[in-house]
């Protein structure tokens, strides 16, 4: 067994999120280990060769919402960070070769009615500020709803701030349609159900959810929100989304962290009620006054500090958290492109959805 006591932090996992956190301490000074279960650095954002020959980005594929703060500080560009396309299309596939090409605030196609493509524009603008609020919550600590501080209260005065610049009718606007489902407000915006199920999938990917679920308007808006900050999303990293977290690895690395991969760690060690370290599934201990976990808050309370070492309380909070999600991939190596109905070759490098109604997704 062996016993370190050579870092600050510990971060559990190497996923983006860590990388980024294990950058930014190195940065600061902090000495700092990451230790990741897998033999390779990214989480959900990993690049793997899946078939001889034939790499792809394995969980996530497309790059939505990295800030220019963290690539600026980072300095990621130097790391390996370029983009193969940014602010791809996004067509929604019809069977009958009649397509829907959605980009900003456009939407164009054959059985687009002109009051549709106004309506999105329109709807797309408000979306766009309303996703401004969001943003707004995302460089800072989400605020505590209990036993806050002042720097909670001044995070809340800061986000009732933003809410009130919207003006009266579109702040009203957005309590409204925050408390209902995307499913529903898609059907007072528009007719075509084409539109109206690619726009449902954004609104539901990755989750346990459908159309009709409550939240779904924030999902909705928490995918755009890159667009406020200035990023050019949809976008393809060169290399695939492993590209951003090993940009991020090289960086962390670069500033003074140290990471390791095939160390899965199988406890977050406690003595009198406080963190201590991590022991590693081989044995070894690894001390530090500080751990963060870039592991999920059940994976984190649950199986690494268990609830025994926990307050009643916070246990049955974290037991009842909702964390299904619905998402599975099918990797496929082919001779060639693909071809569509009405699709041109040059078209296929977008984001090609099948979806054809919003009640099709809510299926699904």
């Amino acid at each position: 067994m062996i016993e370190n006591k050579n870092f600050d932090v510990v971060i559990v996992g190497a996923g983006h999120n860590g990388l980024v956190s294990a950058a930014y301490l190195a940065k600061s000074g902090v000495r700092v280990l990451c230790l990741e279960a897998a033999g390779k650095v990214g989480g959900a954002s990993a690049t793997v060769e899946f078939t001889n020959g034939y790499s792809v980005s394995e969980c996530a594929h497309f790059l939505y919402a990295l800030h220019p703060t963290i690539v600026n500080d980072l300095q990621l560009n130097k790391h390996g960070l370029s983009y193969a396309a940014t602010d791809i299309s996004t067509i929604a596939l019809g069977e009958d070769g009649h397509h829907i090409y959605i980009k900003g605030g456009s939407a164009r196609g054959e059985k687009l009615s002109g009051e549709d493509a106004q309506n999105y524009q329109q709807f797309h603008a408000l979306m766009t500020k309303f996703s401004k609020v969001l943003a707004t919550t995302l460089q800072s600590r989400p605020p505590k709803l209990m036993n806050s501080n002042f720097q909670d209260k001044l995070m809340f005065l800061k986000l009732g701030w933003q809410v009130k610049k919207l003006g009266k009718l579109d702040m009203q606007e957005l309590l409204r349609i925050g408390a209902i489902n995307i499913y529903d407000v898609l059907n007072e915006h528009f007719d075509n159900p084409l539109l109206k199920g690619a726009l449902s999938l954004d609104s539901v990917l990755g989750s346990h959810t459908g159309p009709r679920s409550p939240n779904t308007v924030l999902t909705y808006l928490y995918r755009h929100v890159g667009k406020t900050f200035g990023f050019m999303g949809p976008a393809i990293p060169v290399g695939g989304m492993g590209c951003v977290s090993e940009a991020m690895a090289s960086s962390a690395k670069s500033l003074g962290a140290v990471i390791r991969t095939s160390s899965p760690v199988a406890q977050i060690m406690t003595e009198d009620s406080k963190v201590v370290g991590v022991k590693l599934e081989g044995g070894e201990e690894i001390r530090a006054e500080l751990v963060i976990s870039n592991a999920d808050p059940k994976t984190t309370f649950a199986d690494l500090v268990g609830y025994p070492q926990l307050e009643t309380e916070i246990s049955r909070r974290i037991s009842n958290i909702r964390m299904k999600g619905n998402t599975a991939k099918l990797h496929l190596a082919l001779s060639g492109l693909p071809q569509f109905t009405g699709l041109a070759e040059s078209e296929t490098g977008n984001r090609l959805l099948i979806a054809p109604d919003a009640d099709y997704v809510e299926r699904a």
